[in-house]
């Protein structure tokens, strides 16, 4: 009778434990759920009134906005109609494509590193301590490729699948060039007042100061001669398909102007102009800028296209647009989304001088129809140089605050 007690106590208590186990099990799939589903948002599902309360800086020009001509017969509603009717006939396809992309956010490096090249198979990087550069690919697995120490690197520049340049603190560069029977170094020198250089095709080119301002030079030109000229020597350089898109330093309340700089004989037209706070972000074939502006406490992102002179659109997500970066195809673009931005005014100031940080969320936005999701939530960093794969299959990117090095890969959830 007693074993009979005991069996029936010990029977009723695995029952009760395997339904806790169900309800708990319940819980947290409903949590997970909560977690992991898709935000998205229509950007250009907007109308006039709606763009006229997103605080859109006025030069003193009633016909100017954000440093774009607007002329009177201006009709906002028709683009925005436009815009609406090709996110109508796109929406399904795009939601059930998004609906498909699962992320996976995972740590490469811990060590303060700076990225050099994606591909599909690996990732490429260099620790800033010691200069070693590393490949990571897509097994998880990491080599490090180069026995060269160079401390102290601030920037990397890739010249070429093999072939980068190591800048370090005190402005020394080398060169480093990679191949089976191990890696080499030479010295590099260009000099000492470079303000700004980006890599096109294996040309250096730079903003350089002197006497008279800084001008844009290309390093394989030979002669090296200045393409383009400026009284002022503090702009950051892009390169696109279109030309070399020069941006004044951005400083809040501090007007802006971008000129696009023709590649071969120095050219120059006006992009954006007067802006406060202007940072600009151009895609690779030179077809569209995004651009922030940050003017009294707001912080403001917008679309602008190359061929359009007389538009801008406003996009319904705040980020500084360095924190954002274009895919190959230059409609694709990845931002990285603060969510607390509107508790700090000084921006992007202090935010450049590392006296706040952020915690971001992660938006993939097709610039084409305005259709953006929001495909990682709460990455609790500071994400700065999004660098994406070919394929879209795959983001790179730092953590500002340490400096550590990250990716976000996608899964298709029918294969996982």
């Amino acid at each position: 009778m007693e074993k009979r007690k005991i069996y029936i106590l010990t029977s009723l208590s695995i029952i009760f434990l395997l339904f806790g186990l169900a309800i708990w099990y319940v819980y947290i799939s409903k949590q997970t759920e909560k977690i992991n589903k898709v935000t998205e948002l229509d950007l250009y599902d907007t109308d006039i009134a709606t763009i006229n309360k997103m605080n859109m800086y006025t030069n003193g020009d009633q016909n100017t906005q954000n440093g774009i001509i607007m002329p009177e017969n201006t009709d906002f509603d028709e683009n925005n109609n436009k815009a609406n009717q090709l996110q109508e006939n796109n929406d399904e396809e795009q939601k059930e494509q998004y609906d498909m992309e699962l992320w996976n956010l995972e740590l490469i490096h811990d060590q303060p590193s700076i990225i050099a090249k994606v591909t599909d198979s690996d990732i490429t990087f260099v620790e800033r301590k010691t200069g070693h550069i590393y490949s990571y690919n897509t097994k998880g697995e990491k080599e490090r490729i180069s026995g060269i120490t160079i401390p102290r690197v601030t920037k990397v520049y890739t010249i070429s699948e093999n072939e980068f340049i190591l800048e370090q603190d005190d402005g020394g560069m080398t060169k480093i060039r990679i191949s089976e029977d191990g890696s080499s170094q030479s010295p590099f020198y260009i000099s000492n007042s470079i303000m700004s250089m980006i890599v096109d095709d294996g040309d250096m080119v730079y903003i350089m100061k002197n006497d008279d301002g800084g001008s844009v030079i290309r390093s394989l030109q030979n002669p090296q001669e200045n393409i383009w000229s400026s009284p002022l020597s503090q702009w950051q350089i892009q390169i696109s398909d279109k030309g070399i898109l020069v941006t004044q330093n951005a400083s809040k309340n501090i007007p802006g102007y971008s000129y696009m700089i023709n590649k071969t004989n120095g050219e120059e037209s006006m992009m954006i102009r007067n802006v406060p706070g202007l940072i600009t972000n151009i895609s690779p074939n030179g077809t569209k800028i995004v651009y922030s502006s940050s003017d009294q406490n707001n912080t403001t992102l917008y679309l602008r296209k190359y061929e359009d002179k007389i538009n801008t659109i406003p996009i319904l997500l705040k980020t500084m647009a360095d924190k954002c970066a274009w895919s190959n195809d230059s409609i694709t673009l990845y931002c990285a989304i603060p969510q607390n931005m509107s508790n700090y005014k000084n921006l992007p100031d202090d935010w450049y001088k590392g006296k706040i940080q952020f915690s971001d969320n992660i938006w993939k936005i097709n610039t084409d129809t305005g259709h953006a999701v929001e495909i990682y939530k709460n990455t609790g960093l500071d994400i700065v140089n999004i660098t994406p794969d070919i394929k879209n299959a795959k983001i790179v990117f730092q953590n500002k605050t340490n400096g550590s090095l990250w990716a976000l890969t996608k899964h298709n959830s029918e294969t996982r």
